[in-house]
């Protein structure tokens, strides 16, 4: 199974007025609290990517949005915890080898930033807070997907690269601050739909989600 970049690249713009709900989402997502909004916003959207529904949802129940969003929050904290516990562990065992210590921090931040993304998935099915810490279901979406997976960590890799580039290049501009919102929350859904893509081809979505 391979996912479609380009597909991934072009999801900011899903949608006929796509950037006027570019700049609702870039706006709510650097005001505290409300940026909750846009968390459920992304959470609708991730559903109709793993639906296979190339479209972006509508920001017209705010309320929902924020509840979802703020589950979500809380999800992640769950999720984050034990990997925040291993690191804590680790830098009271390994406080005077600070190579290996940076070396292992770094290791986790990057595997706890990749299973999180998938685990965004599980949340989405079924907008549960304990779905982000149901390991079950991360494992069933990695099993017999090696194609799947391998095609995720290359894309992945490639559109990081891609916004880094952008956002180099915002840096180097006067409107740095204008743009550095708009280019996050489009990074977001692009991320989001590579994640959806990733759900919706798993051989054991069907499995998954039948037990929900």
């Amino acid at each position: 199974m391979s996912l479609d970049l380009v597909k991934a690249l072009k999801a900011p713009t899903l949608a006929q007025n796509w950037v006027v709900k570019l700049i609702i989402g870039a706006i709510l997502f650097c005001i505290p609290f409300a940026n909750f909004i846009t968390l459920g916003y992304l959470v609708k959207a991730l559903q109709n990517f793993i639906n296979k529904e190339d479209k972006l949802p509508e920001y017209n129940d705010m309320g929902s949005l924020f509840v979802l969003g703020f589950k979500l929050f809380v999800g992640s904290i769950l999720f984050a915890l034990p990997f925040v516990i291993l690191v804590f562990a680790l830098t009271l065992c390994l406080s005077k080898s600070g190579a290996l210590l940076s070396f292992l921090i770094l290791v986790i931040e990057v595997l706890a930033g990749f299973l999180g993304m998938i685990m965004l998935a599980s949340f989405a099915m079924d907008e549960k807070i304990l779905s982000m810490v149901d390991f079950s279901r991360l494992i069933k979406l990695f099993k017999d997907n090696t194609a799947g997976t391998i095609s995720l960590i290359i894309n992945m890799v490639i559109i990081y690269i891609v916004y880094a580039v952008l956002f180099a290049i915002s840096c180097l501009l006067i409107v740095t601050v204008v743009l550095l919102p708009f280019i996050s929350y489009a990074l977001l859904l692009t991320v989001y739909n590579l994640v959806g893509q990733f759900a919706a081809e798993a051989p054991k979505l069907e499995e998954i989600k039948s037990q929900i």
